[in-house]
């Protein structure tokens, strides 16, 4: 240890009787700037640090609210049930093609049903999608209307197999002219290799 010492004590002595002031004065500013990026680096390292315990304690607090809560279990089963819920009104089928058919189909027939006049349906590509498997589908639907027939049609997509909601309207009394947008959200199901279809 003293040796090292005596070392250290040995080349400053040199270093200062060698060095012209000029030099001293950039070496000083040499270490003073890999101090600063040093301490910057630390600094940085010391934040993420910090950044990561928060997180890591926000993350203890959530579960330590979950576990503090005996009804949590039952939460989870309500939240569950309430997405089947929302996801039996979604069209299904293997491909966004076979969807798009089925809800041309249901829409056609509850034009028919309803008795407006030459309905022209069209489901509009590509889908936008909703998440992974779901995508939300968009339905034209043009026709002739004199009696406001808009109205039946509106109740027969409404007791149709799956969600279908109107979210453009148009309809001209005198020239009987109707225009209607509707969408409807989908999910794609696509059997997985070697599984047969249904």
């Amino acid at each position: 240890m003293t040796s090292l010492a005596t070392r250290f004590s040995g080349l400053n002595e040199t270093l200062r009787r060698q060095a012209t002031p000029r030099a001293l004065i950039g070496l000083g500013v040499l270490v003073a700037i890999v101090m600063f990026f040093a301490l910057d680096g630390l600094g940085s390292h010391t934040a993420r640090i910090a950044s990561q315990v928060d997180q890591m304690q926000r993350e203890v607090r959530l579960y330590e609210a979950v576990l503090a809560d005996p009804d949590w279990i039952d939460r989870s089963v309500e939240a569950r049930e309430a997405l089947e819920e929302a996801r039996s009104g979604f069209w299904q089928g293997d491909t966004s093609g076979i969807i798009a058919a089925q809800l041309q189909g249901s829409v056609e027939t509850a034009a028919r049903t309803s008795g407006v006049l030459q309905p022209r349906v069209s489901v509009l590509s590509p889908p936008a999608p909703l998440g992974d498997e779901a995508v939300l589908f968009e339905i034209s639907v043009s026709a002739r209307d004199n009696r406001g027939q808009f109205l039946a049609f509106f109740q027969e997509i409404a007791r149709g197999q799956g969600t279908l909601i109107p979210v453009g309207f148009s309809w001209n009394r005198i020239t009987g002219q109707l225009e209607i947008q509707l969408v409807a959200p989908g999910v794609v199901q696509s059997s997985a290799p070697g599984e047969p279809q249904p």
